[in-house]
Parts: structure tokens; sequence; C-alpha cells
């Protein structure tokens, strides 16, 4: 809806002298800079917004297909649009910088260390087996980015449009709320986020590539929902979360989790974890609960995917 209104409001501001293609781009600009907004506000972990997506999982799905949309008009932008005579060479050098530097995340997001492309060789199979936590470190510069193409928009715009209140007001806005996304996310969060303490009790390695950790809390134990994942840091109280699905009943007081040695990360944990480590816990999430399902279910489950079911097993009193 934000989407349509916004657009129709520009084409309703449309100078008389503008031709219509390469004001259009102009519109699809402001666009990728809404969507690439709502991209940021999608990954600050609101409770709401798990709520209204049905799971944090969705969620995250829906801040890649908003990045991706935003990226693509940002490129249809950049071949369409107007200058309306005026065009600023800091604002060109800007939204230059912006768009190839999402364009550069994003082709790194869309490969993997586990993807086909990690055996290639070249830049390409190189840029894929680059581990998680290099991608990670690197993929918080989205909302820098998509801040030089904000500033892009302002100093670009011919003066006719940034004459117009009614644009100007809009235009900060969208702008307003990617910028407060993106600086809580790097900022904030991690104050607002409930957190709590707990200690590596029992740590149990059933195979080569499975742990089994055992958390005491230290205070009063959180509350979740069979199914549901948690957050964890080990080590430190730092912010560097992992997540990782619960296997204990809800009302057990120990948390139990099944780890799988499959990336740096938690191949690093397999081999050095041990009794006493602390461990910061943030959540639970996560929205799969079989409650939800008709009175007669068949699970299916494999590998470490059957953490859940092992929660609901024994929240449902079986061993």
């Amino acid at each position: 809806m934000i989407t349509v209104v916004y657009a129709l409001l520009w084409l309703f501001e449309r100078p008389t002298d503008a031709p219509l293609i390469g004001y259009i781009g102009l519109i699809l600009g402001v666009e990728a800079v809404q969507f690439m907004s709502w991209s940021l506000v999608l990954v600050t972990v609101l409770p709401f917004q798990e709520t209204a997506f049905d799971g944090l999982d969705r969620q995250a799905i829906w801040h890649r297909r908003t990045a991706l949309i935003g990226i693509v008009l940002a490129v249809l932008h950049n071949s369409l649009t107007w200058s309306g005579g005026s065009r600023s060479s800091l604002g060109s050098t800007l939204g230059s910088i912006g768009l190839y530097g999402l364009l550069a995340l994003i082709l790194w997001a869309l490969i993997s260390p586990t993807s086909r492309f990690a055996r290639w060789r070249g830049p390409l199979g190189w840029l894929a087996r680059i581990p998680y936590d290099s991608w990670r470190s690197a993929h918080r510069l989205t909302g820098v980015f998509v801040i030089l193409a904000m500033a892009h928009g302002f100093f670009s715009n011919p003066p006719e449009l940034r004459q117009s209140p009614l644009l100007n007001v809009a235009y900060l806005l969208i702008c307003g709320v990617g910028v407060a996304a993106f600086l809580y996310r790097e900022l904030l969060m991690r104050f607002f986020v409930p957190r709590s303490d707990y200690s590596v009790g029992a740590v149990q390695r059933p195979d080569a590539r499975t742990l089994l950790v055992d958390l005491e809390p230290s205070g009063e134990p959180i509350s979740f929902t069979p199914g549901q994942f948690v957050y964890v840091n080990f080590g430190s109280d730092g912010w560097h979360p992992h997540p990782f699905t619960v296997a204990s009943g809800s009302s057990a007081r120990r948390l139990q989790l099944a780890i799988r040695a499959s990336g740096g990360d938690t191949r690093r944990l397999y081999d050095a974890l041990r009794p006493g480590t602390q461990a910061v816990v943030a959540g639970p999430h996560g929205r799969f609960d079989y409650r939800r399902g008709g009175a007669r279910q068949v699970w299916i489950a494999a590998g470490i995917g059957v953490t859940p079911f092992i929660s609901w097993i024994r929240s449902a009193g079986f061993r």
C-alpha cells in the first residue's frame, strides 16, 4: 500500500517538463530506497514483527526479498533517471558507491560455502568459501550503503522536486525509518533484547559432529514453547549470537541444546566447549509448534532437524 501511494504521490508532483520515462526512473529510485529501508527494518528482531510474519525465519525471507526488489529498482533507476538538467557530481558519486556496494553484498549473500559456487575456481569460488563470520561482519555495511543511496537522492533530485514540501516530507520519513532501524540494530538492540545468563553444565559428544550442551541458569530460566530456538553466545558477554534449537522439555530448568558441527563456529564449539563456560542466551524465537496442526499428525525428521521434535516429546511427558 505504501509503495503504491508513494508512487502516486511522486506522479502527482511531476513537473510539466519532466519526460515520462525519465521521471519513472526517478520514482523507481525513491521506491528502491523505500524497499531497502524496509529491509533494514526487518532485521531489528522486534517482537511484533515475528508475530506479524509468523516466525523469525519468514521475517528473514522477507528481509531478503525486499533487499532484492530494492536493488533491482535501483539498477533500473540508474538506467532511466531524469536529471531535470541538474546533476550533482557529489550525488552521482554517492549513488554509485551505494549501488555497487549493495550489488556486491547481495551477490555475496546469494552464494555460500555449501553452494556449488564454492567448488568453482576464481574470484566467485573464493568469495563463496569465505567463512560466515566474515560475511556477517561485511554484511553490516548494508546500512551504510543504503544511507549513501539516501544521500544521493537528496543531492541529485532536480530543483523543482526539492522545492516540493510534500515530496521532501515523504522522502525524509522513508529515510528516517531506515536510518533509525540501522542505528537501532547496530548500537541499541543489544540493550533491549532480553538476555539471560547461563553456564555450561554437562557436555556430550554422541558422534563426530553432534554436540549436546546442558545450560544451567544463573537466575530465573527463560520460558519457551517447545520447537523454539534461542541465540547463544558462549564465553563472553559480547554480542556475537548463534541460533540453536532447544531440545529440552518446557518444564525443565536446564536448557539443552543440540548443535551440529557444520561451520567454523560450531566446529570450534565441538572441539573446545567445556563445563563451566559462561553463556548468554537471548530469545526464544520461532513459531514451529505442532499444536497448530491437525489432531492426527505424522512427524518426519532427520539429522539435527530432530531437535524440536525431541523438545515436543519431552514436553508431552515422554522420554
